[in-house]
């Protein structure tokens, strides 16, 4: 199935902007009066007819809609430091999109490089959309501004919050049980070079549990891929 992106969609009509619409008239060669199937973000999918095809713009009428299409329905929180080199951490980005990610907070850290790690929202936001409609889902995950570790410990948060920490005694299989009976996590991934000492113990005073995801040490990318998975399993989607 292939899915377009869906804007301005009321209770009988959408469109497709410019960009969809060059995909689907130009690249798959739609014509009006085609059905193709489109997802909003907001955790709709559509199958819809096309009514009338404009340069920059395709009208679409809205035939039927699915709710929560393609969605696992809990909320998983991924909390993780930009990476130095920007092609790395949008193909994390991607990857978490895919493996059910609702929620993405980027933080900055005591290890974060400050000067490398470029963080372009916009970008960031055009690469989950794609990766949305690859996944065949239809709730864009919230990203949320660039901000310190400090401050997104300090904020109200429900659920467990596991922290892939390379000195850590327990491993995250030994957490399960509470994993599987929780509809709401968060895993948060530090910068190369890991977490800090001060970092991990501030984290344990807001409800952290610091985990250890394997005997080898991984790169950022590859611990934050190898947890989402871990809880895609447990949660069973």
């Amino acid at each position: 199935m292939q899915l377009f992106y869906l804007t301005r969609p009321s209770a009988e009509q959408g469109e497709l902007n410019a960009i969809e619409t060059r995909h689907c008239v130009k690249v798959l060669r739609h014509r009006i009066g085609d059905i193709i199937h489109a997802i909003d973000g907001q955790g709709n999918m559509y199958r819809a007819r096309i009514s009338q095809i404009y340069k920059d713009r395709t009208d679409l009428e809205l035939l039927e809609s699915r709710q929560n299409w393609g969605e696992h329905g809990k909320t998983l929180r991924l909390i993780v430091s930009p990476l130095r080199l920007k092609d790395r951490f949008e193909w994390l980005i991607e990857k978490a999109v895919e493996l059910g990610v609702t929620e993405i907070f980027p933080i900055q850290c005591q290890r974060t490089d400050p000067y490398k790690s470029k963080f372009k929202p916009e970008r960031i936001q055009t690469l989950m959309l794609t990766a949305l409609k690859q996944c065949k889902r239809s709730r864009l995950p919230t990203l949320h501004p660039l901000q310190s570790l400090t401050s997104f410990l300090e904020q109200e948060r429900e659920g467990p919050s596991f922290l892939a920490y390379c000195e850590a005694q327990s491993q995250m299989t030994h957490h399960q049980p509470k994993i599987v009976a929780t509809s709401q996590l968060s895993i948060l991934i530090g910068p190369e070079g890991d977490f800090t000492e001060e970092e991990v113990q501030q984290a344990q005073h807001q409800a952290c549990f610091p985990v250890l995801l394997g005997d080898q040490r991984l790169r950022t990318e590859t611990a934050a891929l190898f947890a989402l998975s871990q809880v895609k399993t447990y949660w069973g989607y």
